[in-house]
């Protein structure tokens, strides 16, 4: 969870910097990373008719921050480059 990984950040920031920054390195993502567990949340009262739900998606929290690192990194690479 988010709240272990910011009690144990001085701990593991050396670890997960090396994690982050593997996909960057050797243009791979760890298979961990690309899973995500889907839950179905009915939008209206009537949870009886399928279309009623939307799918959340719930993601390891180290695929969250490797997400928001290349963000940033493709946002600074094109404003750089024009």
């Amino acid at each position: 969870s988010f709240k272990l990984i910011m009690s144990v950040d001085e701990e593991i920031s050396i670890p997960l910097t090396h994690l982050v920054n593997l996909p960057s390195t050797y243009y791979t993502v760890l298979n961990v990373m690309k899973y995500s567990k889907f839950i179905p949340i009915a939008k209206s009262e009537n949870d009886n008719i399928f279309c009623n739900y939307r799918p959340i998606s719930i993601q390891p929290v180290v695929s969250k921050i490797l997400k928001k690192v290349v963000a940033n990194k493709l946002v600074k690479f094109i404003n750089s480059t024009n």
